[in-house]
């Protein structure tokens, strides 16, 4: 409990690693479009109902 107390009086460090973060992961973006275009193709082989 104490660590997040030092981490909220920390001034403008803490609201920036925190922005910071969501930006990060809000820009992730998933490589599933590929992903599944790759593993139907030829080279994998899978059904499509297996990759779904």
């Amino acid at each position: 409990m104490c660590c997040w107390a030092k981490l909220q009086s920390a001034g403008w460090v803490f609201p920036t690693a925190v922005l910071s973060l969501n930006v990060f992961f809000a820009n992730c973006r998933p490589a599933e479009p590929f992903l599944t275009t790759y593993l139907i193709g030829p080279y994998k082989n899978i059904s499509e109902e297996v990759v779904k």
